[in-house]
């Protein structure tokens, strides 16, 4: 049998062939090219819609942008980011996608630099507040996941350590300090991002009280603070340190928890933020409030 996308695709080039200035045809044909993930092609089609279309709205430059950006074509992003801006400068997408491209190729420094910039010129702009700091915070999971597996390798070498002697205790020694050395560092980025990026969302809820996805955004970030000081606890032998760090864990999922309230008193139907707060409710032991919550969530 024929593939019926091949035999669309070649329908379509015809009809593009006949009708050059039809800007649906090449709407159409890009759909046909993205059913059968030839994204180059897709793209190739697109353009040629957005060229032939008088005033693009918000959907088109986003379409067009997400094929560039699943294409790693991150100048074209900015570019068309840009042009997208000087159209719908509130649209605050577009401005989200010019911060992934700085963040996809490794430019952190630009990104925030642009949001900021932004912010400057705009500084009542909850959304711009919000977009940062998500941005920075996106940075946070990753060097996170590592901080917390230097943690562990640190651990099992300190237990491994116990039975070695000589050479071999004082090289696992020497491993273990410069492992928790790269764990400090990675900590203390981890942390000072981590402020930044409650800093700018805090600034969004104060301009935005009322928004849900605001505290949503917090809460999980306070969790995932809190997670980490679970993760040092875990994974220390030093009793009184690990008293020490499960104290600090539990402040700080008490923000959480204080977060996620928030969220569903602005938004009671969203099944994700009870879920959020049976699983913090449950941490912290609130048995009661553990059990509504997972009512709220279950519905």
């Amino acid at each position: 049998y024929a593939d019926p996308n091949a035999t669309a695709i070649a329908h379509l080039k015809n009809a593009v062939t006949l009708a050059p200035d039809s800007s649906m045809s090449y709407t159409v044909l890009d759909s046909a090219y993205y059913r059968t993930n030839d994204i180059p092609a897709a793209t190739e089609a697109y353009e040629t819609a957005m060229s032939l279309i008088d005033s693009p709205d918000v959907g088109d430059y986003e379409f067009l942008i997400t094929l560039y950006l699943n294409s790693q074509r991150y100048d074209d992003v900015r570019e068309k980011s840009m042009e997208a801006l000087d159209l719908y400068p509130d649209e605050t997408s577009f401005v989200q996608y010019l911060a992934d491209s700085y963040l996809q190729t490794g430019d952190t420094d630009k990104a925030v630099e642009l949001i900021r910039e932004l912010i400057a010129k705009d500084p009542d702009n909850a959304q711009y507040h919000l977009v940062l700091g998500t941005q920075l915070y996106q940075s946070v999971d990753e060097m996170t996941d590592e901080f917390g597996a230097k943690l562990a390798q640190i651990y099992d070498l300190g237990q491994a350590a116990r039975s070695l002697r000589g050479a071999e205790k004082a090289q696992a020694e020497a491993d273990i300090e410069a492992l928790q050395a790269e764990a400090d560092a990675l900590e203390a980025e981890v942390n000072s991002l981590t402020d930044l990026s409650i800093e700018e969302i805090q600034a969004a809820s104060d301009l935005d009280p009322q928004n849900p996805s605001i505290y949503n955004i917090l809460g999980i970030i306070y969790q995932n603070r809190s997670a980490l000081w679970f993760d040092k606890r875990n994974n220390t032998s030093d009793y009184d340190l690990a008293d020490e760090y499960d104290a600090t864990a539990r402040e700080l999922l008490q923000l959480s928890r204080q977060s996620y309230e928030k969220a569903v008193e602005f938004d009671p139907e969203n099944r994700d933020y009870w879920r959020s707060l049976f699983q913090v409710y449950t941490t912290l032991g609130m048995t009661e409030e553990a059990e509504m919550a997972l009512q709220k969530a279950e519905g």
